[in-house]
């Protein structure tokens, strides 16, 4: 987890008083009488982290990831960012070890009843960040998440589990995104809300060298939006504060701390990516998604002047087909990045296996609008199967110039009109031309010979026939009646 540990630049003692907070308590009642307080002051630092994004958060830096968004959570999250108070727990032990010596000392205090003793404690958290840059949700703002980061950033102890964030207090655990103020209390107590016993101390599970307190994670947020290259947003007013006692007048007791630690800056910093794509150097063969699939991811938070190597993957060969596709590197092997994005290219190449079948096959092309006739598509080849590397010239047609109404059909080749067979089914395209028949036309400048007249029809030899004959009889009667009108209109005058 990226990590940035501010004791040697800005020591924190207000945090410091943090590891006062084990307190000896001698039952469950209040104290009768009270010595007067005791202050403790206990060696702290802070630092900030990206619980998901490791390497995100320097010692004094807030670096740019491409990845990150303006929502809370989810694919398009913005940067998380978790505030710790790293307490270092040594004198708190040494200061309990000597108490328990001291109690055993007096009078009737035996073992048996150091047994039934209780103890209680508290830790008060706060600080403020800038509300204009940090932002906040609420769901997650609560004793249930703070108390999983509590537990989750203390592996090597079971102290977590008894020092407790009050679910049932309102106050317990609070964010103002206007003022950018956070605050957390803890109590030393179990979870069903009994108290600590002696017993429980003295399980060394439960003294951990170093105690550290964590802001809920995911609880607090960066958006994308937010990023502005060179701006310093800070953690101020770092402040711990508590208490404990005894039920019975002790000396040293109660112990009480109190005190504000040095701010935490993070500068924002422009950082870049390095992308990974795949690429075929096989000729007419795409890379199929069982390859695409094993791209890596983009690589982020690159800085100028870091010298980029793509990561490892695996498989590095992938079975397609009757073949193998077989990773041969990437281009370039590595890069200095500069003040830009890097890109890498991986090359697969394909080999067919010396032993794969294949299909030839066969079809009629034309650019006539007419179907073929069967004389033509009787013509075609039968398909077949070829070994890899088989060297394949189409047959021409047994007949090439096919003879039907209206003209003739003409075969004039194949394409490809040779072919080797390499890792895929081979196809041959043959093409057929149509030549419609030609009719004699007429020589320019000639007209057409005009039709003759039909003879009269005439029966036997050369007389008329009966039609024509009465057309002639009707003729000469007409003829005859004009001139007895026009004899009869000139006796008048």
């Amino acid at each position: 987890m990226s990590q940035v540990n501010s004791t040697a630049r800005r020591p924190v003692q207000g945090l410091a008083a943090l590891g006062g907070a084990l307190v000896l308590f001698a039952s469950s009642a209040a104290p009768a009488a009270q010595a007067a307080p005791t202050p403790v002051e206990i060696v702290v630092s802070a630092d900030a982290f990206a619980p998901t994004s490791p390497g995100q958060i320097t010692p004094d830096e807030f670096l740019y990831d491409s990845a990150r968004g303006d929502d809370a959570l989810g694919p398009n999250a913005g940067y998380h960012i978790s505030y710790r108070g790293n307490l270092i727990m040594t004198k708190v032990w040494q200061r309990y070890k000597t108490a328990k010596f001291l109690w055993s000392l007096s009078s009737g205090n035996t073992p048996e009843r150091w047994k039934e003793k209780t103890f209680s404690g508290t830790w008060h958290i706060s600080f403020r960040v800038d509300p204009t840059v940090v932002d906040y949700n609420p769901d997650l703002m609560n004793c249930s998440t703070l108390q999983q980061s509590i537990i989750e950033q203390n592996p090597d102890t079971t102290f977590g589990e008894i020092m407790r964030c009050d679910p049932n207090d309102p106050n317990a655990v609070s964010y103002d995104p206007t003022t950018g103020q956070y605050s957390a209390k803890f109590t030393l107590v179990k979870e069903d809300g009994s108290k600590v016993f002696s017993t429980d101390l003295d399980d060394e599970a439960n003294q951990p060298d170093s105690l550290h307190f964590t802001t809920p994670t995911g609880a607090l947020y960066v958006k994308q939006s937010s990023f502005e290259a060179g701006k310093t947003f800070e953690m101020t007013e770092p402040r711990v504060a508590g208490d404990f006692a005894m039920d019975a007048f002790f000396i040293g007791m109660p112990v009480t701390f109190d005190a504000t630690g040095n701010s935490l800056p993070l500068t924002m910093v422009t950082t870049y990516d390095a992308t990974y794509e795949f690429a075929s150097t096989t000729a007419g063969r795409a890379l199929p998604p069982a390859v695409l699939d094993l791209r890596p991811q983009r690589t982020t938070m690159l800085r100028t002047d870091a010298t980029v190597t793509p990561p490892e993957f695996s498989p590095t060969t992938v079975r397609d087909g009757q073949g193998e596709w077989s990773f041969t590197g990437w281009a370039p092997e590595s890069h200095t990045v500069g003040t830009e994005n890097v890109a890498f290219t991986g090359n697969w190449a394909y080999a067919v296996d010396p032993d794969a079948v294949f299909a030839v096959t066969y079809r009629y092309v034309t650019d006539e609008t007419v179907l073929f006739p069967a004389a033509v598509t009787d013509t075609l080849p039968a398909s077949s199967t070829e070994v890899q590397g088989t060297v394949i010239t189409p047959p021409r047609p047994t007949t090439s110039s096919i003879a039907v109404e209206g003209g003739t059909w003409r075969f004039d080749g194949w394409a490809p009109s040779t072919a080797t067979v390499d890792g895929a089914d081979l196809e041959f395209v043959g093409t057929w031309a149509f030549e419609k028949a030609s009719t004699p036309t007429p020589k320019p400048g000639t007209e057409p010979p005009a039709k003759k007249p039909a003879p009269i029809a005439t029966t036997g030899s050369g007389s008329l026939g009966a039609p024509a004959a009465s057309a002639a009889v009707l003729i000469t009667l007409g003829l005859v009646t004009v001139a007895i009108a026009w004899a009869r209109r000139f006796a008048r005058n």
